[in-house]
């Protein structure tokens, strides 16, 4: 669902399409069944799953959590603003330790920067979540991708992503 304007990946696959939420949760049991402790999400954007179905990220981990008590669910990736719109519903696995690590991938503190990569998130409501989240549970990971150097970066805006990025692992 996103639309970055340095990115192909929309034009190279297409629409989101979601694999069904019993599919990702019979797959997690059995996983569990194995051994398996922590399961991982990965997609270019977790955080567009289900919304070609009428669901979300959420409600799917709240499905894989479900199938066990001590199942932990890593997000590799969730687009900020997608994140952001989530933050809440996500939070309660965060505090309970249910999702260990997220991949946020920032790209630029810069909103103007932000802008011209057709990203839609405030880097202040996020760096604020960032902090949510290690005040819930101080050992979670979080990940980020930067891109410097987009065209027309100032230095003051490298500068301003390169004080961000302390906010991640």
């Amino acid at each position: 669902v996103n639309d970055c304007s340095y990115c192909s990946i929309r034009l190279a696959k297409g629409r989101v399409r979601s694999r069904p939420a019993e599919e990702i949760e019979n797959q997690a049991r059995i996983l569990y069944g194995q051994g398996v402790r922590t399961v991982t999400l990965l997609a270019d954007d977790c955080g567009s799953w289900g919304l070609d179905r009428g669901t979300d990220l959420p409600e799917l981990v709240g499905r894989i959590c479900g199938v066990a008590p001590d199942l932990r669910v890593k997000l590799y990736t969730v687009f900020p603003a997608l994140f952001l719109r989530y933050a809440e519903r996500l939070e309660p696995f965060f505090a309970a330790r249910r999702i260990p690590y997220v991949c946020l991938p920032v790209q630029s503190a810069s909103p103007r920067i932000l802008g011209l990569m057709n990203r839609r998130y405030d880097p202040g409501e996020l760096a604020e979540a960032v902090l949510r989240l290690r005040a819930l549970d101080p050992g979670v990971f979080v990940y980020t991708h930067f891109i410097f150097a987009f065209p027309t970066e100032t230095e003051e805006e490298f500068a301003a992503s390169v004080s961000f990025a302390r906010l991640f692992d």
